[in-house]
């Protein structure tokens, strides 16, 4: 109870709203984590969990909520706790200008009815890069200011392309976002199951490089690919696991896309640790095994 009066109050104080921004740790709520505030009606976090994920953010006065994760957000369980959502899928290197625009633009316009919540799946990476994009395009914070709640969010160093994003943002001239009549979708539908496939598979390359590099960045590269790829074969298979055409189709995939998906994670955190070289090895096997073992059953 005492948490939650806390949060009102701060969310009603522009004063008590700066200490939530100078927090040094993600918060926790009902149903939410990695809670950080970039600006007092700016919030990063994870993905909301059932109603009381969505409660919680009714509750810290979220209007909006701002998905870039690869998966599509709760529409229905936003629209029934009185929330609209907004889906801009972003992947684990550097957004492109036009996803910079867009992310300001959509943030700008849900500013003035309330709070806006992004997020991602974790709510350490994308969703923080996102939130310090938006807050240095409307001029609501500084680089390092951005780069400072990056920080606080533990959005991982590995990813590059990410970082990069932040320190090459400027401030965007309000005019510009008001000139924009760009409607922005609840949801965006992924890609096909072959496209997919084909994502999947140039990510698998790309870690095999690295692989028989021995792990090491390879010259021509302009930014890491490890994490970045193993992310996103996590949000491929995450993908794929909602796909109810699929569970029609074939018996225990479940099980497949849980083993696939648990492996590629697990890859993704050792190269964000920058586990030995060995261990590598071991887990990129692993993944390579899991997505073996699911061609043989769409081969069937």
């Amino acid at each position: 109870m005492l948490k939650w009066f806390l949060i009102l109050f701060f969310s009603s104080s522009f004063l008590c709203g700066s200490e939530l921004i100078n927090a040094t740790a993600p918060m926790s709520f009902d149903g939410l984590s990695q809670v950080v505030y970039f600006q007092k009606n700016i919030i990063s976090g994870a993905k909301p969990q059932g109603d009381e994920g969505f409660a919680s953010l009714k509750k810290l006065n979220v209007d909006t909520i701002v998905c870039v994760d690869g998966v599509i957000p709760d529409v229905q369980r936003a629209t029934s706790h009185g929330m609209k959502t907004i889906h801009i899928p972003l992947k684990y290197n550097s957004p492109s200008d036009e996803q910079k625009f867009d992310l300001a633009t959509v943030v700008s316009r849900a500013l003035p009815h309330g709070t806006v919540y992004v997020h991602c799946h974790q709510g350490k990476h994308r969703s923080a890069t996102a939130s310090a994009i938006a807050s240095i395009a409307l001029g609501l914070l500084s680089i390092e200011e951005a780069k400072e709640r990056m920080h606080v969010s533990e959005t991982s160093l590995q990813y590059k392309g990410l970082w990069d994003s932040v320190e090459g943002m400027k401030k965007i001239d309000s005019s510009e976002i008001q000139r924009n009549k760009k409607t922005y979708p609840s949801m965006v539908q992924p890609e096909g199951m072959i496209d997919a496939m084909i994502t999947l598979d140039e990510a698998l390359e790309n870690l095999q490089q690295l692989h028989s590099n021995n792990w090491k960045q390879l010259e021509s590269d302009s930014e890491p690919v490890g994490v970045a790829e193993a992310g996103e074969i996590v949000d491929l298979y995450r993908n794929l696991q909602l796909n109810q055409e699929l569970d029609e189709l074939y018996t225990d995939i479940e099980t497949h896309f849980v083993n696939a998906i648990h492996n590629a994670s697990e890859l993704e955190e050792a190269l964000l640790q920058k586990r030995p070289v060995t261990e590598l090895h071991v887990h990129l096997n692993r993944m390579q095994q899991s997505c073996t073992n699911c061609h043989e059953v769409f081969r069937k």
